[in-house]
C-alpha cells in the first residue's frame, strides 16, 4: 500500500517596500549604553557591550547588539550573544537566553584560557616593585 503525502507551503509573505531607511529615535551609541545597562544588572563582569547594528524588520526597527566577552589588558576575546535594542523606546526587547550567555562564555574562555592568563600576569608584573 503506497501513501502520499501532501505538503502544504505557508503563504509567502511579502515585505513592505521601504521608500526610505526609517530614522531611529535611538541612535547606536545610546543602544550601546543600554544593552550596556542591562549586561551589567543581568550578567557577571566581563561581559559587555559590542557595536551595534541596524536591523529592520517590516513593523518595526531594531539595534541588534552584540554581547562580548572582554579582559582588561586583552579587550574582547569572542562575542556570546545578541541583544535587540528597541530603536523608537531603547528598552531591550529581546536577548540571547542569560544562560546561554554564560556558557558561551565559559567556552570561550576555556578556549582562551592561556591567551587570558598571560595578559593577567603581564599585568601583574608591571605592578610588582622593583627591589
Amino acid at each position: 500500500m503506497s501513501t502520499t503525502a501532501t505538503v502544504s507551503r505557508a503563504p509567502s509573505v511579502e515585505a513592505p517596500a521601504f521608500t526610505q531607511t526609517p530614522q531611529p529615535k535611538i541612535d547606536a551609541e545610546t543602544a550601546k549604553r543600554l544593552a550596556n545597562r542591562f549586561i551589567l544588572e543581568n550578567l557577571p563582569d566581563r561581559f559587555c557591550a559590542g557595536a551595534p547594528r541596524f536591523l529592520q524588520f517590516p513593523l518595526r526597527t531594531f539595534w541588534a547588539v552584540p554581547v562580548v566577552l572582554s579582559y582588561p589588558r586583552l579587550g574582547p576575546v569572542g562575542q556570546t550573544g545578541i541583544l535587540a535594542v528597541d530603536t523608537e523606546t531603547g528598552a531591550v526587547v529581546g536577548w540571547t537566553p542569560l544562560e546561554e550567555i554564560k556558557e558561551i562564555g565559559k567556552t570561550i574562555y576555556d578556549e582562551r584560557k592561556a591567551d587570558i592568563e598571560a595578559a593577567f600576569f603581564a599585568g601583574k608584573k608591571r605592578l610588582i616593585p622593583a627591589r
